[in-house]
């Protein structure tokens, strides 16, 4: 009996060492079939190269996978160097193409091994030498140019300052591949350029207008579009030969556009005069996130990494909660702004859902954030339009009031200089002087006073209509001006305008029988310029007043 539970025991011992070292010694195998694409999960996937471990090359590649460290569940979150082993065997006469969902890819190395061959150089993909390797954004790709039915080993070698992501790999057929890379890389390249275009238009208006409201537009939205170009890879391929990885600057970049960002928020909301307390913590955000972006540079990008996440969750949280806040004061530049940071907020849920190693590889999270972020920017400067509709109608009412008598609703003397300044050739002035007004403001109030005026000026507006202005320009003096006229006509009009001018006259002595018009004309056929001709409208009012007496 004891000899069985020995025996059972040994047997229970040997099988769960077996059971515990086979995923630690089992290989990934693939068979290239009819199916479009193959994803292979970041699971036990990669093996840790040794830290200070910097030539990787077919002769040593299999002695550092037997020293390498087994990574238990994924590299997400992790640096440095890693390897991976793939069995493959090609049952498809094609082209495949392996994709490793890898933002920052430092280096990257593929061998190929055939069966019972020695091992080759397969690729070189990678970020700063990838001229040879398909073209796509955001990743790095290497064509498999493998015979049908041929088996083998393919080795992956790839190192990073940080892997934001679980490193999954996706093997592609020819035609999936690229309809992967035009999707990818189209989204990428509209959005982004929209989001520069719009930095620049924001820029532009600026230079046009010299408000500030403006260049922090163009930051808050430009230095977005920038950190992207960069992200993406994009500076590698514009400027050939740099020796640096341009696609870690965008997380350098951000901590800026959000410093741009919280003083385009006080500009848009006006905080300076209406939120002084807003305006303050806005200004700090600023200073905190300018001082970030220059410290971040000498910290691990790994560090610089999450401190840029929590600052755009931070930043987001925020937004939403200021676009509320305007939104139930009723300043409705805020309804854009909200749309806009609602969407990107969305986006970031997702992002960062991909970057977790709960959800696994989430389908396009950059193009994802970009289209979400390229709208944001689009409400963006909506709200800037905003503002500037909204100046517009404050300067048009400003404007308005500044030439617009308050008591008869006419135009003041400002109106009336602007109108004698645009005078041409034919024109006609009269010069009007209430009767009695001071009688009537003593005898009876000044309300009564106003009362004759107001009445006076309707009179004397519905004369000038569609034939001239009027426009007060003292206590009790008007002036008409008749610019639609031509000279045979003048005359005529002359003698229309004296006789209403009289029976107005008429009209309010029969409620205040102390008051009356007093007028002169003059036409542009009397006077060599329209300030002459003026004085003389008005020497002949007097000379009717005094006569009068």
């Amino acid at each position: 009996m004891k000899k069985i539970s020995f025996l059972a025991f040994t047997k229970f011992l040997l099988l769960s060492l077996f059971l515990l070292s086979s995923p630690l010694t089992a290989s990934t195998s693939i068979a290239l079939d009819s199916k479009s694409a193959h994803q292979i999960a970041d699971k036990q996937l990669w093996r840790k190269v040794s830290t200070g471990i910097t030539d990787v090359n077919k002769q040593n590649i299999e002695q550092l996978w037997h020293e390498s460290l087994i990574v238990d569940g994924s590299i997400v979150g992790q640096s440095g160097g890693y390897l991976a082993k793939l069995n493959i065997t090609n049952r498809q006469n094609t082209v495949w193409f392996l994709v490793v969902n890898a933002n920052f890819i430092d280096q990257g190395l593929t061998y190929w091994q055939p069966i019972d061959k020695g091992i080759v150089t397969f690729g070189d993909f990678s970020q700063l030498n990838n001229r040879n390797t398909p073209q796509l954004l955001h990743f790095q790709a290497i064509p498999l140019q493998l015979a049908k039915q041929e088996s083998g080993t393919l080795w992956l070698y790839i190192t990073a300052k940080h892997f934001p992501t679980p490193a999954s790999l996706t093997i592609y057929d020819t035609s999936s591949f690229y309809w992967y890379q035009s999707i990818n890389n189209t989204v990428t390249l509209v959005t982004i350029t929209a989001m520069l275009l719009l930095g620049i238009l924001a820029l532009l208006i600026y230079l046009g207008t010299r408000h500030r409201v403006a260049i922090t537009c163009a930051g808050y939205v430009g230095l977005h579009g920038i950190g992207w170009l960069a992200a993406s890879g994009l500076f590698e391929d514009i400027f050939i030969g740099s020796h640096n990885n341009w696609s870690y600057a965008g997380m350098y970049i951000f901590p800026f556009a959000i410093a741009c960002a919280s003083q385009f928020v006080a500009d848009l909301f006006e905080c300076k005069a209406k939120h002084n307390s807003l305006y303050k913590f806005l200004n700090l955000i600023t200073a905190v996130c300018f001082s970030l972006g220059l410290v971040m540079v000498f910290l691990p990008f790994q560090l610089s990494f999450y401190l840029a996440h929590i600052l755009a969750f931070g930043w987001i949280i925020l937004t939403i909660s200021v676009s509320c806040k305007m939104l139930t004061k009723h300043d409705f530049r805020a309804k854009y702004f909200l749309i806009g940071n609602v969407l990107y907020s969305l986006s970031l849920i997702y992002y960062t859902a991909a970057h977790s190693r709960y959800f696994g590889s989430l389908a396009y999270p950059e193009i994802t954030v970009l289209v979400a972020l390229s709208i944001d920017c689009i409400c963006i400067v909506l709200s800037l339009s905003e503002w500037f509709k909204i100046k517009q109608s404050e300067f048009n009412r400003h404007f308005y009031l500044s030439r617009i008598d308050p008591l008869t609703q006419l135009g003041n003397r400002y109106a009336l200089n602007e109108t004698l300044n645009c005078l041409s050739e034919c024109y006609f002035i009269v010069y009007i002087d209430f009767d009695g007004l001071k009688i009537i403001n003593d005898k009876f109030g000044h309300e009564q006073g106003d009362l004759l005026i107001v009445n006076g000026a309707r009179l004397i507006s519905n004369l000038v209509v569609d034939k001239g202005k009027a426009f007060r320009t003292g206590g009790d003096e008007f002036i008409c001006v008749f610019s639609h006229c031509s000279s045979e006509s003048l005359p005529q009009l002359q003698d229309t305008v004296s006789q209403a001018l009289e029976d107005i006259s008429k009209t309010l002595k029969n409620t205040w029988k102390a008051a009356g018009l007093s007028f002169g004309t003059a036409t542009h056929q009397e006077a060599s310029t329209v300030s002459e001709c003026l004085s003389l409208a008005d020497k002949r009012m007097y000379q009717q007043k005094q006569q009068k007496k």
